[in-house]
């Protein structure tokens, strides 16, 4: 191909326009699958394409029954914010989930499959499939909970009385 040459335009129907990358066509009465369409002809904004003549209409003169709603496209900041909040929720899901049923508080612990357990005791509790505590965070023996490290009660020193033997 001549570099000095532009690729030719892609000619499309009325009220429709030529995109190489698009989260769905809007069709009236079909909500966007969020698929995907790549180089192909969709509607103008304001426009969704007829199911029975293919062509790009007006909202209002969409030839569906009166009981199917009409959808149009999700705006891609509400779109943007969706997907944010389910990855969200997904990794909220995967930091608490456990094979035993368990449930891990989302906060102070998580799910590990194997590891050491920090306790405010001074001990480390080798242990499989369990919540342990998050980084900073120490667990408590007399309460079970994890509590932040620098709240820990100080282990007493052991005492050794030399005149007992």
């Amino acid at each position: 191909m001549d570099p000095t040459k532009t690729p030719p335009t892609r000619q499309c129907p009325a009220n429709s326009e030529f995109t190489s990358d698009a989260p769905c066509d809007s069709i009236c009465g079909v909500p966007c699958d969020f698929k995907g369409v790549r180089n192909i002809c969709i509607c103008m904004d304001g426009y969704l394409k007829d199911p029975k003549t293919q062509q790009c209409v007006r909202q209002n003169q969409c030839s569906i029954p009166e009981d199917i709603p009409i959808v149009t496209r999700v705006p891609t900041t509400m779109r943007t914010s969706i997907v944010r909040v389910c990855i969200l929720l997904v990794l909220m899901a995967l930091a608490t989930r456990t094979a035993t049923g368990l449930q891990c508080d989302p906060i102070y612990e998580e799910f590990t499959d194997d590891g050491c357990d920090d306790t405010c005791q001074g001990s480390c509790i080798p242990m499989k499939d369990f919540c342990a505590c998050r980084i900073g965070y120490k667990r408590d023996l007399t309460s079970g909970k994890c509590i932040a490290s620098d709240q820990c009660t100080p282990v007493p020193e052991s005492i050794t009385l030399s005149c007992l033997g």
